[in-house]
């Protein structure tokens, strides 16, 4: 990654390739959270599955990096927005279903999912 700017949303510079995210206050909260982690651990590797698009560090970040909202990725797997912000602050965990859904949405295994749920 190269370079982030907040605004309103997120550009980002990922392997040369730049993509625009409109973000709600939430998520613009979160992405920096998630850019401010990215800057303080920038020279460890945080996932090692090479099926993780982009080596997303949490839930939250594969779902910015596959371009959803949180409202978005709840209405494709079925739950609520809230249920969403929940996993990715670690206040709840997906059932198994969900869990199942949320692999075949991202094209990941299972196992990634919940790789990524364990290290919120």
């Amino acid at each position: 990654m190269e370079s982030f700017e907040f605004k309103t949303g997120v550009i980002l510079h990922i392997d040369g390739k730049t993509k625009v995210y409109a973000l709600t206050e939430e998520e613009m909260f979160y992405a920096q959270a998630f850019v401010d982690a990215i800057r303080r651990h920038e020279n460890t590797k945080a996932c090692t599955s090479e099926s993780i698009p982009h080596k997303a560090t949490s839930l939250a970040a594969l779902r910015i990096s596959k371009g959803y909202t949180q409202l978005e990725l709840a209405k494709r797997i079925g739950v609520a927005r809230t249920s969403v912000a929940m996993w990715e602050i670690g206040k709840a965990t997906p059932t198994h279903p969900n869990l199942v859904a949320l692999a075949k949405l991202f094209d990941v295994s299972v196992d990634d999912i919940c790789a990524l749920i364990e290290r919120r």
